[in-house]
């Protein structure tokens, strides 16, 4: 699962560049860095790099809040898939599955509780 966590850590990458892209002149190269110019100013060039510096610095919580909802996500199908799976193998549907194994071993709270 950790593998898979790191995949999606990464899948943001692309977004990030998408952004990058939106900026991008006609995609030259300094040929002295080797780097894609995104934007020329005058004699000043701004280069991918230093676009995405600002994007991952200026969208750090954004990068965050994205990540988490596709762990989430990705955690929920999991869950779903087994269950699934589970009720499949069992000839039962998921909601008589749920109903067997977690609903029926939990004790209802008191009101002393």
């Amino acid at each position: 699962m950790l593998v898979v966590l790191r995949s999606i850590s990464l899948g943001i990458l692309p977004y990030a560049l998408g952004l990058a892209c939106l900026a991008s002149t006609d995609g030259e190269t300094d040929s002295g860095q080797g780097e894609k110019v995104v934007a020329t100013i005058g004699d000043r060039q701004i280069y991918l790099s230093e676009l995405d510096n600002k994007v991952n610095v200026s969208n750090r919580d954004l990068i965050q809040a994205l990540y988490d909802a596709r762990k989430n996500a990705l955690e929920e199908l999991i869950a779903n898939a087994l269950l699934e799976n589970e009720a499949s193998e069992r000839g039962v549907t998921v909601d008589s599955l749920i109903e067997k194994e977690i609903s029926s071993n939990i004790e209802p709270i008191s009101d002393s509780e």
